[in-house]
């Protein structure tokens, strides 16, 4: 499972911004496992914006 954490590693060097980051790899999780939809940014207005966008 080496690749997923090399995968989160890389989005958090590409970012200065924690915030940012975060985004980033949320939008990866979600492309890998399709989070949304399933409730896992229901209450995430900011995630919700990324993604219907």
């Amino acid at each position: 499972m080496a690749r997923l954490r090399e995968a989160i590693q890389k989005k958090i060097s590409e970012n200065d911004d924690p915030q940012k980051a975060a985004i980033e790899i949320c939008k990866y999780l979600d492309n890998k496992m399709g989070l949304h939809g399933n409730g896992w940014f229901d209450d995430d207005e900011v995630m919700l914006d990324v993604l219907d966008n």
